[in-house]
């Protein structure tokens, strides 16, 4: 029986989980969160506090029903907004305050129905008011359909610049909704990182990662939905662990290969433990064996057929 096949049947004798929570305080109903509290239904995120409803949240305290936000507070139906307190149904805003009904602002404040505007207060449908009168007119707006101010915004998103990538303090970038990274290619919501290709959400300080998806740590090629990894390739759901290659559901470890569902592990090959020189030794041979057969390159799902 060859690696893959004993790690396959490994697999299938370690138990899962329905749902992935880790560090989190009174969270019930999450998957693949990690280091929040107060949370519920909340889902492939980081860092949330009394915070509903949310799908890839990144630092959100009070809100809910959002979508790819980050460090929101306050926020209720926002999509793609990053620094943003007390805003409803907004998309793609930066950096601003008290909006309602707002699609691209940045570094704006209490304003209603508006698209595009940079550094902006006190407007409706992108026309300045003064402050009495901005508050009057956002009475009046109560009497409108959500239905009747959307479709105000949207003939106003027709006459502002659509941008074509969303990038703020991103330098050598390609992809969209990147920030404060750089030599980021083929990347696509990506928060402080520095060089990576062909990966997706990826967030809080990350570094050279290449083909790797909803995951925080440095040297990482190929790895899915985890947090905290060093040196590791094809690993899936793992977590603070470093040096460890083909691992699933592998926690504070370090120096695994084919481990499945272990904590607190160290020099490991297929959930056995070994010396530090014979399990260098063993891995090198697997590796070798993987190369030859053309299988190394191969993510675990693709090789095992994994859900």
């Amino acid at each position: 029986m060859d690696f893959l096949e004993k790690f396959k049947k490994l697999l299938e004798s370690q138990p899962t989980y329905a749902l992935r929570s880790v560090n989190n305080k009174n969270s019930d109903y999450v998957h693949c969160l990690s280091f929040s509290k107060d949370s519920y239904m909340c889902f492939v995120g980081y860092k949330c506090e009394d915070s509903y409803y949310c799908y890839y949240p990144n630092t959100l305290k009070d809100c809910s029903d959002t979508y790819h936000c980050v460090k929101c507070e306050l926020c209720y139906e926002c999509t793609f907004c990053e620094r943003c307190y007390n805003c409803d149904y907004c998309a793609e805003c930066v950096g601003s305050r008290d909006l309602k009904f707002c699609y691209d602002l940045k570094s704006c404040s209490d304003c209603f129905g508006c698209a595009g505007l940079r550094q902006k207060s006190f407007h409706i449908f992108n026309k300045p008011y003064e402050k009495e009168e901005y508050e009057q007119k956002i009475e009046e707006l109560k009497e409108m359909t959500s239905e009747e101010i959307l479709a105000k915004v949207e003939k106003l998103r027709l006459k502002v610049p659509q941008i074509a990538s969303v990038q703020l303090n991103a330098e050598n970038c390609t992809g969209d909704h990147i920030y404060n990274s750089k030599n980021c290619h083929n990347c696509y919501s990506m928060k402080d990182v520095e060089d990576a290709a062909n990966s997706y959400h990826i967030v809080d300080k990350s570094k050279d990662i290449y083909d790797t998806e909803c995951m925080t740590g440095e040297l990482l090629y190929e790895c899915s939905i985890g947090y905290d990894l060093y040196n590791c390739n094809f690993c899936w759901q793992c977590g603070s662990t470093k040096d460890a290659e083909f691992c699933v559901r592998v926690f504070n470890s370090h120096h695994m290969f084919g481990c499945v569902g272990v904590n607190h592990g160290k020099y490991m090959i297929l959930n056995e433990s070994y010396s530090e020189g014979m399990w260098r030794k063993e891995m090198r041979k697997i590796k070798e064996e993987l190369k030859k057969a053309g299988q190394y390159n191969n993510w675990l799902p693709e090789v095992l057929e994994l859900d």
